[in-house]
């Protein structure tokens, strides 16, 4: 049994299994969890927005694959590729966003 093309997926079934861990599903738990961490202290929307888009990168065709090509041959090592940066990027984009506003107010 494969998986459904264009479908988006966070990790790989558990060997024995073809229960995929879906990535809308997995963004949003972890933006769940963050949340309520950082509710503690007051940002509990920050935490929400960063823990959704801690692996955005995760989308892109190359991660896709590459989890793919793991679950099909679980033995080979694999070559993965980058799938931190695309969320680091879009925190960085939006920090800088956030100060580029301030400073046209100012």
């Amino acid at each position: 049994m494969g998986i459904t093309p264009g479908r988006l997926v966070a990790h790989t079934p558990r060997e024995g299994t073809e229960e995929w861990h879906d990535l809308d599903d997995h963004l949003r738990a972890v933006g769940d969890r963050a949340a309520g961490h950082a509710a503690a202290f007051g940002a509990e929307a920050l935490g929400r927005w960063v823990g959704t888009h801690h692996d955005l990168g995760k989308a892109s065709p190359a991660f896709q694959a590459y989890l793919r090509a793991c679950h099909a041959d679980p033995k080979r090592k694999h070559q993965t590729t980058d799938h931190k940066g695309a969320g680091t990027w879009s925190t960085a984009g939006c920090r800088t966003s956030r100060r580029s506003r301030r400073r046209s107010r100012d």
